[in-house]
């Protein structure tokens, strides 16, 4: 088991959570359910996809910058870079 097991273990968690929002959500539009009960599903899968990218990025930039500061190679600077490139694509 590689060491990112306990962070991918949560961030499948959180998909799996984020399928049952979209299944409700999916369920609301297919019953022709009010509005506001609708765009409360909607506000919930956005909080939650958003909870998902936040928590990647986050465990990627914890992983990374623990390998930088123990090492100033050039693999560490490359992996920050693309932490860097991750973001500002999301971020977009």
């Amino acid at each position: 088991m590689t060491s990112h097991a306990p962070s991918r273990a949560r961030q499948i968690a959180r998909i799996r959570r984020l399928r049952g929002q979209l299944e409700a959500l999916e369920r609301a539009l297919s019953e022709d359910r009010d509005t506001g009960e609708v765009l409360r599903q909607m506000a919930a899968v956005r909080g939650a996809s958003d909870g998902l990218v936040a928590n990647f990025i986050a465990d990627c930039i914890q992983r990374c910058t623990r390998q930088q500061l123990s090492s100033n190679s050039r693999a560490a600077r490359k992996d920050m870079a693309r932490i860097d490139e991750a973001i500002r694509t999301y971020l977009r």
